[in-house]
C-alpha cells in the first residue's frame, strides 16, 4: 500500500513538472516582445550610422536622413508589418546591452553572428554575406601580403565588432585601436596613427570612393565569408518568423542590389551646398534677427531706466545709476557676455533660446 501511494506521488509529481514545463503561459511569455511592439505600433531598430553603405546619415533640403542597405531593410519589415519604423542610432558596442534591456526591439547594423553574441540573442536567416580586409594607404598597398606584414604593427577596428576581434586574434603582437565609430577608424588610417584597418568589404568599398588615397591591401584573413543578420531579444519566435518572412521576400527578389544601389545614390549625392545647409542658415538668421531685436528693446528700457535713476533727486538711487554706470564703463563688453551668458541658466526663459542655438551648431 506504501509503495502504491509513494508511487502516486512520484508520478503526480513528474506530471505536474511536465504541465509547468508545457505551460502556455511560457509560450505566451516568448511572444511578449512582438505583442509590446504590435501594442505599441512602432519597430525601434538599433543601428550605428557610421558604416556606410550598410546605414549613414546624409542630408536631404537641410535635414539629416538615414540611408544605407540597412535602413531600407527596416524600412520593408516595418512596412510587411504594418509598424511605424523609428531609427535608434547609438554607438555600435551599446547596441546589444540596448537591446537585451528593451531600448530597441531589434539591431541591424551589419552584424555577423559569433557564438558569443548567440549566448545574449537570437539571430535571423542570412540576408547578405560578407568578408573581411585590411584596408591600407594606397603607396602602401604593396607592402603587405601576408598577414605576418601586419605583426607588431598597429591595426584599428571599431570597438565591439567582428573586425576588432580578427585584429585581435589573427595579428600577433599588434596593437589594436578600438575606436567607436568606423569614420573615426578611417581618420586615424589616413592621419598615420594606424597602419592598417580591419573594415568588412562592402563599407571599404565605400569609403574608397571617398577616400582616393586608400587601398584594398592583398592581406587574406582565415575566416571565410560570413552571414550578415539581425539580432532580435532572446525567446521572440514570433517576432523572429516575422523577420525571416521579410528577408526570405528580399532574397528571393533580390533587393539586396537594389538597396546597394539606393545607398550608392545617397552617398554620391551631388546636390547643392545651399541646397544643402540653406535651412540652417535660415533658422541661424531668424534666431540672430530675434537676439538683436530683444537685445535693443530690454536696453532701450533698460537704458531709460537708469538715465531717470541718474536724473533722480534722490541720493541713493542716484548713486546706484552712477555705480551701475561705472561699472559697465570700466568692465570689458566680452566679460559681460559672459556673465550674462552664464548665469542665464538659471532663468527658466532664456532656455528655449538657448536649446535653438544648440541645435543650430548640431
Amino acid at each position: 500500500m506504501k509503495c502504491l501511494i509513494r508511487f502516486i506521488l512520484v508520478l503526480g509529481l513528474l506530471i505536474s513538472s511536465a504541465m509547468v514545463y508545457i505551460n502556455p503561459t511560457a509560450h505566451a511569455e516568448q511572444d511578449q516582445t512582438w505583442e509590446k511592439i504590435k501594442e505599441r505600433g512602432e519597430l525601434r531598430v538599433g543601428l550605428s550610422a557610421d558604416y556606410a553603405p550598410m546605414e549613414f546619415e546624409h542630408t536631404v533640403n537641410g535635414k539629416t536622413e538615414y540611408a544605407g542597405v540597412d535602413i531600407d531593410l527596416a524600412k520593408k519589415i516595418a512596412k510587411d508589418n504594418n509598424l511605424k519604423l523609428k531609427i535608434v542610432n547609438m554607438s555600435f558596442d551599446s547596441l546589444l546591452g540596448a537591446l537585451k534591456t528593451g531600448k530597441i526591439d531589434i539591431i541591424i547594423s551589419g552584424m555577423t553572428s559569433t557564438p558569443e553574441r548567440k549566448k545574449q540573442v537570437d539571430f535571423s536567416d542570412s540576408y547578405m554575406m560578407t568578408k573581411n580586409i585590411m584596408l591600407v594607404k594606397k603607396d602602401k598597398v604593396n607592402d603587405y601580403k601576408d598577414i605576418k606584414d601586419f605583426n607588431n604593427k598597429k591595426v584599428g577596428a571599431q570597438k565591439g565588432t567582428e573586425q576588432e576581434k580578427i585584429a585581435q586574434t589573427e595579428i600577433e603582437n599588434a596593437s589594436i585601436t578600438s575606436l567607436s565609430r568606423l569614420p573615426d577608424v578611417i581618420l586615424a588610417l589616413k592621419s598615420g596613427k594606424v597602419e592598417g584597418a580591419v573594415v568588412e568589404k562592402p563599407v571599404a568599398e565605400a569609403y574608397l570612393k571617398q577616400n582616393p588615397k586608400l587601398g584594398i591591401s592583398n592581406v587574406k584573413f582565415n575566416e571565410e565569408e560570413k552571414d550578415t543578420v539581425i539580432a532580435v531579444p532572446k525567446d521572440s519566435p514570433k517576432l523572429l518568423s516575422q523577420i525571416n518572412k521579410t528577408i526570405k521576400e528580399v532574397k528571393d527578389k533580390g533587393l539586396i542590389d537594389k538597396y546597394m544601389t539606393n545607398a550608392a545614390n545617397a552617398m554620391n549625392d551631388d546636390s547643392g551646398f545651399i541646397s544643402k545647409y540653406g535651412s540652417f542658415f535660415l533658422k541661424g538668421i531668424k534666431i540672430t534677427i530675434l537676439i538683436s531685436l530683444i537685445g535693443v528693446a530690454l536696453g532701450s528700457i533698460l537704458g531709460a531706466f537708469v538715465a531717470l535713476m541718474k536724473l533722480s533727486k534722490i541720493k541713493i538711487i542716484s548713486w546706484i545709476a552712477s555705480i551701475y554706470i561705472e561699472i559697465l564703463r570700466g568692465t570689458p563688453m566680452l566679460v559681460q557676455v559672459f556673465i550674462v551668458f552664464f548665469e542665464s541658466s538659471t532663468l527658466n526663459w532664456t532656455n528655449s533660446m538657448r536649446i535653438d542655438i544648440v541645435n543650430l551648431r548640431k
